[in-house]
């Protein structure tokens, strides 16, 4: 299989196989793989969550719900943050 990446992408992974002594065939083989995994293991949680929703087990909230709880998780990050 042939992967065509820009310039950039290149010289950059071309630094780091110098760096760390791997070969860049190996380094974007390691990338891939991880990449894959990560996709498989978000996609195995979300379809858990659809089940979950459609089967009742939760309930789903509005997005204005959601909004408010996020930004009031943000600012007590931000509040204990200055704490310290």
């Amino acid at each position: 299989m042939d992967v065509h990446v820009s310039i950039e992408v290149e010289n950059r992974l071309s630094r780091f196989a110098a760096e760390t002594g791997c070969s860049p065939d190996d380094l974007v083989n390691e990338a891939i793989l991880a990449h894959l995994d990560e996709l498989s293991r978000t996609r195995q949680r979300l379809n858990s969550r659809y089940d979950d929703l459609k089967s009742g087990r939760v309930q789903g909230i509005d997005g204005e719900t959601a909004r408010r709880q996020s930004l009031g998780r943000i600012e007590a990050r931000r509040i204990a943050a200055q704490g310290k």
